[in-house]
């Protein structure tokens, strides 16, 4: 099964880690060299508890923050994060 994508890069990582682990993922706009995504893991008090996945030259870095609501949104509405557009496509 293969995945046509919107624009992002390194499909293996963005599809690591079950749906049961997160509540939703979204890709970061970064330099086309990385892969940096997030996803949110629950809802807390004032936001959300995030896992930060950052891909470069081969390395992986794992970290995890909290993010408000209030920057999430922001972060949507000018496009500087989105939601992976994944179709399958019939080979």
């Amino acid at each position: 099964m293969e995945y046509a994508d919107n624009g992002v890069r390194a499909m293996g990582a963005l599809l690591s880690g079950g749906p049961e682990e997160r509540m939703k993922r979204y890709c970061i706009k970064s330099h086309e060299s990385r892969v940096e995504f997030f996803d949110v893991l629950k809802e807390i008090e004032g936001g959300f508890l995030i896992r930060y996945t950052r891909q470069k030259d081969g390395y992986e870095k794992v970290t995890e923050d909290t993010m408000t609501r209030h920057l999430l949104d922001i972060c949507l509405k000018t496009g500087y994060i989105y939601e992976p557009v994944m179709n399958q496509v019939v080979a």
